[in-house]
């Protein structure tokens, strides 16, 4: 019978319309892949594949396209995640991070008040030497604030903010922190591995699984999305470099205030305690070395 009912459940899942906002980019190529097998989905982004490419930023032109497919689900990744760039580009920042958002919710609030958003946030928002929990922000820059802004407007949509930072294989989109590795590996590049900044991420198909599984549950507010232990940059790469087979045969340890490419302030303690999380959805948090461990078995 328990089965049964969750057979159901899932079936009246599939025939929800679900909606992602930003599903050209790193985390969208992700999420599209994992939930493509189950779901039918709306994609927006800015290239020729997606099905929309309106301007967000717009209102009108949000409310235009939300109004005409009516999602029963939002799932926002929409984000300028260039924490160096959200400095010298504010209006930028403050357009994608936080006016996206609002106009997102606004369009909730006025014409489907049903309508979930799930909106994805960043756990620069901390920099705590503990592991904070959802209500222990410490902003230490432009990319931190806009973002923060942004889930106090999925708040106001009853929205469900998702704090988290994630690792992956590159897919079709070839960035991100273990792409840059595999690159350096290849070209016998010279690395500087940050010895100073700790943090707590989780794999890509981790952070989708959870994401789906906020589809079903009927839950407003922020959560953590994070692994139960943390590591510094230089730990998680060596580590990750090591699992992977991979040689790094010329790196110095740096602090990241030496780092020039690294000229606003940075969080040094992105630690998120996902036990708000656990309870929630009732699931067992992940061991980073676990974690680091899924990069041979790719969603």
């Amino acid at each position: 019978m328990l089965k049964l009912t969750v057979l159901l459940k899932k079936l009246i899942m599939i025939k929800k319309k679900i909606f992602i906002c930003g599903a050209t980019g790193f985390l969208g190529d992700h999420l599209n892949f994992y939930l493509s097998k189950n779901y039918d989905l709306i994609l927006h982004g800015y290239k020729k594949k997606s099905k929309v490419n309106n301007n967000f930023i717009n209102s009108k032109e949000v409310s235009k396209v939300l109004s005409k497919f009516k999602p029963d689900i939002i799932v926002n990744l929409i984000c300028f995640s260039d924490v160096e760039k959200c400095e010298e580009h504010i209006d930028k920042a403050y357009n994608l991070n936080t006016l996206v958002v609002k106009n997102i919710a606004n369009w909730i609030l006025k014409f489907k008040k049903q309508t979930k958003l799930i909106q994805i946030s960043t756990d620069h928002v901390y920099n705590n030497k503990v592991f904070s929990n959802e209500k222990k922000i410490n902003l230490v820059n432009n990319y931190a604030v806009t973002k923060y802004l942004g889930e106090q407007e999925a708040l106001k949509a009853n929205g469900v903010v998702i704090r988290t930072n994630f690792f992956s294989n590159p897919r079709k989109i070839k960035r991100g922190l273990i792409n840059w590795l595999i690159v350096s590996h290849v070209k016998n590049k010279k690395i500087q591995l940050v010895k100073d900044i700790y943090f707590n991420p989780v794999h890509v198909s981790t952070l989708c699984e959870i994401i789906e599984k906020f589809f079903r549950k009927k839950y407003t507010g922020i959560v953590n999305v994070g692994s139960i232990n943390s590591m510094s940059k230089k730990e998680f790469i060596i580590k990750t470099m090591k699992h992977l087979g991979l040689k790094i045969k010329k790196y110095t340890s740096v602090d990241y205030k030496n780092l020039k490419n690294y000229k606003c302030s940075r969080p040094k303690y992105m630690l998120m305690n996902s036990n708000k999380l656990r309870k929630i959805l009732n699931i067992k948090i992940p061991k980073l070395e676990n974690e680091i461990k899924k990069l041979n078995n790719e969603i």
